[in-house]
């Protein structure tokens, strides 16, 4: 894969692969999806903001332990809810964001490299 480090309005934002993607997606960090034929910031496409949705996880992790308690017999493994909910939405952004002509895979960007601090 050709890594590329574009400049948008005048920051500069970093391709990152999918292990470093769902360890920043997992610490709350906010990453973009970008088709991978499509060039960030061009005019046919935008960046898209994702993060884990701390509600979501937490939800999930009540409903799982009450299922338990209930001693119903659950089919899904349910620890590790961020990794999945990280696989889930790239999943999701390339069934319906990438085709043949845009790529059918996505780039996974960081924020600007000047900006990793604030958050």
């Amino acid at each position: 894969m050709r890594k590329i480090n574009p400049i948008i309005n005048g920051k500069q934002y970093k391709q990152i692969s999918k292990p470093a993607a769902r360890k920043l997606f997992i610490a709350g960090k906010e990453i973009f999806l970008n088709p991978s034929k499509l060039m960030p910031g061009g005019p046919w496409v935008t960046l898209c903001p994702v993060k884990l949705d701390p509600d979501l996880v937490q939800m999930k992790k009540d409903l799982y332990a009450d299922l338990k308690k209930s001693n119903i017999e659950v089919t899904q493994q349910f620890g590790d809810t961020e990794r999945k909910q990280f696989e889930e939405t790239v999943r999701n952004f390339e069934t319906y964001n990438c085709t043949a002509e845009t790529g059918t895979l996505c780039k996974l960007i960081s924020k600007p490299l000047n900006d990793q601090s604030h958050e």
